[in-house]
């Protein structure tokens, strides 16, 4: 879902792009939502597998600066107050990392 409008050209990638803004990311950021509401980390006090695969997503698409959809996500993301959290968060614990991390896309 959140790749797939950089792979494809045309008429295809705008309907792609479109799907995922207005239908795809809304949706797939309610779910989270729910799940962090009220919580630092997706199960308990300590952060997880889960935690990292969903921080990594989150960090490398709708929180990803190089990413060309970045604006036009991130105007979405702010509407879900306890994702936002989440990703700040997960980007405190990772700070080393994604400040050397190479610059990319997604």
């Amino acid at each position: 879902m959140f790749v797939t409008p950089h792979f494809v050209e045309g008429d295809a990638k705008l309907e792609k792009l479109f799907e995922l803004l207005t239908k795809g990311l809304p949706n797939f950021l309610a779910k989270i939502e729910k799940r962090v509401a009220g919580r630092k980390w997706i199960v308990g006090d300590r952060i997880t597998c889960a935690d990292f695969v969903l921080g990594a997503l989150l960090t490398s698409t709708v929180a990803n600066e190089n990413n060309p959809n970045y604006y036009a996500m991130a105007h979405i993301v702010k509407s879900y107050p306890a994702v936002c959290a989440f990703i700040e968060n997960f980007k405190a614990e990772m700070k080393d990392y994604l400040a050397s991390r190479p610059a990319c896309p997604f």
